[in-house]
Order: C-alpha cells, then sequence, then structure tokens
C-alpha cells in the first residue's frame, strides 16, 4: 500500500478541489472586511479559497504520474455540475477548530464525483479508503476558543448566482513553519457531455 500515514520527504499531501466563482470571491471578501480585525477569526487567503471535491491525503511522490494520468481519463466523462450558495454558516466543535463556511447545496452529482474520485485513489494507491461524501463548502475562517459569534456582522443573506463546475485541480497541502499553504499542481476540464 501506497498510502503514507504522515508527511515524509518521499510523500504529497493531496486532494482535488475547485475554486469558487469571483462573485462568491468577492461576497467573501465583503463579508470577511465587514469583520476584519475580530478576536480569535484567521481568515482563509483569497488564494486558499476552495471547495474541496475529494481529500486523498499523503502519498508517496512518485504517484502523481498516475494520478495525473487516471484523473485526464476520469475528466473525459464528467459531467458539468451546478452548486447553489446557501449562505455563510457558523460551523462550531467544541473541541476547538470551529469555523466560517459558505456553504452550498449537496446534490446527486457532487456526490458522484466525489465517489469517482474515491474510486481513483483506491485503484492508484491499493489502499482501503474510508471517506464519507463531504458536504459542499468554502471555509473562509478558522475561529479559536475567544472567538463569539454574537460580534459578526453578517450584511444580510447574499443572493449569489450557482456555482458551475466544469474543471477540477489537484492541490497540494504544505505545512511550512505554522502554516498550511495550498498549491494547485495540475488543472483538467469536464469534456462529458
Amino acid at each position: 500500500m501506497v498510502l503514507v500515514p504522515k508527511e515524509s520527504d518521499n510523500s504529497i499531501r493531496l486532494f482535488y478541489a475547485v475554486r469558487p466563482h469571483p462573485e462568491h470571491i468577492l461576497a467573501i471578501n465583503k463579508f470577511s472586511s465587514c469583520n476584519e480585525g475580530l478576536e480569535g477569526v484567521r481568515w482563509v487567503p483569497e488564494e486558499h479559497l476552495h471547495i474541496t471535491l475529494y481529500f486523498i491525503g499523503n502519498v508517496d511522490k512518485e504517484l502523481l504520474p498516475a494520478f495525473a494520468d487516471a484523473t485526464s481519463a476520469l475528466m473525459r466523462t464528467q459531467q458539468t455540475l451546478a452548486l447553489s450558495p446557501l449562505g455563510i454558516e457558523f460551523i462550531f466543535r467544541k473541541n476547538g477548530g470551529s469555523m466560517l463556511w459558505l456553504r452550498y447545496s449537496k446534490v446527486a452529482a457532487f456526490a458522484s464525483i466525489h465517489n469517482k474520485f474515491q474510486s481513483l485513489v483506491k485503484t492508484i494507491t491499493g489502499g482501503v479508503i474510508v471517506s464519507h461524501s463531504p458536504i459542499p463548502h468554502v471555509t473562509i475562517a478558522r475561529l479559536g476558543r475567544k472567538f463569539k459569534i454574537d460580534s459578526f456582522n453578517y450584511l444580510g443573506r447574499h443572493e449569489l448566482q450557482p456555482l458551475i463546475i466544469n474543471g477540477c485541480e489537484l492541490w497540494q497541502s504544505v505545512r511550512i513553519d505554522d502554516k498550511v499553504v495550498y498549491q494547485p499542481l495540475s488543472k483538467w476540464q469536464f469534456e462529458g457531455s
């Protein structure tokens, strides 16, 4: 098995993602600038905003060409899908790690592409994969213990157009000092009709 349990010199931490529509990023930026300086809030940098389609985890770097080939083959049949934004949500976790999301509707097509990626990863790694279909969202902020929910200025509800997903990217997650940096490695367009 080639899934690697933790980062090493020979491993790379990967996930499939899509970037939000520019209109959605504009709404996120407006929301964050209206709430700038709040204690206990760490805003996600604009270049890191994404919706995870499938989190792969740590794998051997030598598998990158296999991921590229298999993803290219998968994209030949993948059809465009649409996600409707539901609004900004506070996700509370009592053990810490609470977040703010721009949440999207969960549709069958989103679960389907997640399952296709899961099969692809299982084929490449030979590993046993246990992954639940995620809730489509963009994490816009991580919240510390000092954060108080009543301190937010919500600016009312944003009426955003659906997000049309017609491609995806393979991203790498790298820990640098005490921060995590995301780097896109490859990009594909959906070619299915």
